[in-house]
């Protein structure tokens, strides 16, 4: 029997969101450029010259980074392998079928990936309400159930979750909407609700006449959530607040060298270390020409896999004994502001002094004009697709989901997370692919 490419196509799409959703997503980080390349093939991308030769001299300044800085290829070819296929799957022209589609795709993915969450955030609740004991793990991190606790664990299934209420919201399902952004809550990742709350704001905020409804309903939740929050782990809200009063110390008194140095004698930081590392970037970019022309090194910065590769960060004991891989950049730029010992201390972890920044990591990593390229490519892609898209519903989902995912990659390294970015990206791929096919089924009908 030989199967269609439309039934490949939903075999694929099943198999997606089954590993991004799921403990199987510790696989989906293998096996993603395959499924992003079969993806490409199945619904028959086509590559303009240009984009080609930005992939093709991305690559080639990017592995001369790698070669000056001292020869961290390794750390080159896995961010090349992490970042490279998500953008030509995302940059990549969709061309009309010969033969017409039966349905469209965008809704069928997002039922998928909605069946596969109710499931693993049923499983979820009952894990962290009647099986885990908090006198053993933090409650922050035990709303997992069958998504695992690998990577980041609760707090990418929180950021999904929360995606995913805004698409209920645009279709006025509101129970479904409510059950989404409280299982999110449930995450207990005070960044995400915060990128979350920004990036509704966004939406809806600048058109309140037109949608005081919505806005009445973000007050309720928001409400709701308070209370959820306040119910069940009241330590969040504290650490929220403690998050914005310190963030407001940068106001008072601030300087770079104090708190770069005040960190590598391993103190306790008042001023999130965040803000540091943003100050410490800017300055790099801005006063050395090899790192603004042709970046740090691929790998090399604060992405990711600098991060895994640096001898220091990444649970794996093996890897951690065997492989430690700093360049000289990282050594003197994050490492002293995100390691083992200093997050021992007492109030020096949370995601407030955390380095992380996929904006930055491409920026600094690959320079100024190429990294910045490939941001300029990859949004300018999703703003294109979000504004042609006629239906009004998936417009205003799209258009969250591209403020979502900015606001998410510039606080943290989610372009290195395929479980994140490989369905955003797939959405938006789907969307333009629906809207495709119907111009076809339009113009053979006329």
């Amino acid at each position: 029997m030989i199967l269609s490419r439309e039934k490949i196509l939903v075999w694929t799409l099943m198999l997606i969101a089954l590993m991004s959703f799921t403990f199987l997503r510790e696989l989906l980080i293998v096996f993603y450029p395959i499924l992003a390349f079969v993806l490409a093939y199945i619904l028959k991308l086509k590559y303009r010259a240009t984009t080609l030769l930005f992939a093709a001299v991305f690559m080639l300044i990017g592995l001369l980074s790698a070669a000056l800085a001292g020869g961290y290829y390794l750390n080159y070819a896995l961010s090349v392998y992490l970042i490279v296929p998500v953008f030509l799957l995302l940059t990549g022209s969709v061309v009309q079928w010969e033969s017409s589609v039966s349905q469209p795709y965008f809704p069928k993915f997002m039922q998928m990936v909605i069946t596969v969450l109710v499931i693993v955030n049923i499983s979820a609740i009952i894990y962290s309400q009647l099986i885990i004991d908090p006198g053993v793990m933090n409650y922050d991190d035990a709303f997992t159930g069958f998504y695992g606790q690998a990577g980041l664990g609760s707090h990418t299934l929180s950021v999904v979750n929360l995606g995913v209420s805004v698409y209920c919201l645009s279709r006025r399902k509101y129970w479904s909407f409510a059950f989404f952004l409280i299982c999110g809550v449930f995450g207990f990742y005070g960044l995400g609700l915060m990128v979350f709350v920004a990036s509704l704001l966004l939406l809806y905020a600048t058109r309140i006449l037109r949608y005081w409804k919505m806005l009445l309903v973000m007050v309720l939740s928001a409400g709701v959530v308070l209370a959820l929050i306040n119910s069940f782990n009241a330590r969040n809200l504290e650490y929220i607040k403690t998050n914005i009063e310190r963030a407001l110390l940068v106001f008072d008194s601030y300087d770079y060298e104090e708190e770069l140095a005040r960190a590598s004698r391993m103190e306790i930081t008042q001023t999130p270390r965040f803000i540091t590392f943003l100050d410490g970037s800017a300055k790099r970019l801005t006063t050395d020409p090899r790192v603004f022309w042709i970046g740090a090194a691929p790998g090399g910065y604060n992405s990711r896999i600098a991060f895994y590769l640096n001898g220091d960060f990444i649970q794996n004991q093996w890897v951690r004994e065997h492989v430690q891989l700093r360049t000289p950049y990282h050594e003197e730029d994050i490492f002293p502001l995100l390691n083992r010992e200093l997050l021992a201390k007492p109030y020096n972890d949370g995601t407030r002094n955390q380095t992380f920044s996929s904006v930055v990591a491409v920026l600094l990593e690959y320079g100024f004009f190429l990294g910045g390229g490939y941001l300029l490519l990859f949004f300018g892609r999703i703003r294109r697709i979000r504004k042609q898209e006629p239906d009004a519903e998936k417009r205003e989902f799209l258009t969250f989901m591209g403020y979502y995912t900015l606001i998410l990659l510039g606080v943290q390294n989610y372009l290195e997370y395929p479980e994140i970015i490989f369905p955003i990206v797939i959405m938006f791929k789907l969307s333009e692919f629906d809207r495709r096919q119907e111009v076809q089924t339009i113009s053979h009908g006329d």
